[in-house]
C-alpha cells in the first residue's frame, strides 16, 4: 500500500513537470488568438550553463516536545528527491535538542547539472533514534514539506546566486529553507 501511495504521488508530480514544458512549446502557432498577451516572462527558462542547487535549512526551531508521544529532541536526518532531475540525496545525522535559539543546519543538500526549472522539491523529516515498528518506519517519520522551485529566468554566475526562501512548519518543527541556485565556483 505504501509503496502504490508513492507511485501515485510520483507520477502526479512528473504529470505536473510535464504540463509547463509542454505549454511552452506551441509558439509559432497561425491559430493563436492575435488579442492575447503573449506572457513569455513566466514559461520554463532553459539555461546555457548547468546549474547547481543548494538546499539549506537556516533556522530551525524545535519545538517543545512534552507532549506524548515525545519526538522533539533527538537525531535528525532528511531525505530529498529532485523532480524532473532526477536526484535523491539522504542527509547526514542531526542532533537537535530544545532550545529558543535556532538551530543552523547550514547546506543539507547539493545537486548539480540542472539546465532548466521548475525543480521540486521533497523534503522528508525523519526521528533517527526513534525505534522502527514491525511492518512501517512511520514513527520515525516528522514531517514533510513540498517545494516548488521557479528562479525567473536568468543564467545565475557565482557569487551573484538567486535564492528563494521557504518556511516548513508541523508539530515537532519550524524551519526556513533556503533554495538557491548559481553556476561556476
Amino acid at each position: 500500500m505504501k509503496k502504490k501511495i508513492i507511485g501515485i504521488f510520483i507520477g502526479m508530480l512528473v504529470i505536473m513537470t510535464a504540463l509547463p514544458a509542454v505549454g511552452t512549446l506551441d509558439t509559432d502557432n497561425p491559430y493563436k488568438d492575435k488579442n492575447m498577451v503573449d506572457n513569455t516572462e513566466n514559461t520554463t527558462p532553459i539555461y546555457q550553463n548547468p546549474h547547481h542547487v543548494g538546499i539549506r535549512i537556516d533556522k530551525l526551531y524545535v519545538y517543545d516536545d512534552s507532549d506524548d508521544p515525545p519526538k522533539g529532541d533527538g537525531e535528525w536526518y532528511f531525505k530529498i528527491y529532485a523532480f524532473p532531475k532526477i536526484w535523491s540525496y539522504k542527509t547526514k545525522i542531526y542532533q537537535v535538542t530544545e532550545d529558543p535559539a535556532p538551530w543552523d543546519l547550514e547546506t543539507i543538500a547539493y545537486f548539480e547539472g540542472v539546465r532548466f526549472t521548475p525543480q521540486f522539491l521533497l523534503i522528508l523529516a525523519f526521528d533517527d533514534e526513534a525505534p522502527p515498528p514491525p511492518k512501517d518506519r512511520f514513527d520515525q517519520f516528522l514531517g514533510w514539506t513540498f517545494i516548488r522551485f521557479n528562479p525567473p529566468k536568468g543564467d545565475y554566475k557565482w557569487p551573484n546566486q538567486v535564492e528563494e526562501i521557504y518556511t516548513w512548519e508541523n508539530q515537532f518543527f519550524k524551519a526556513v529553507v533556503k533554495v538557491y541556485m548559481h553556476y561556476g565556483h
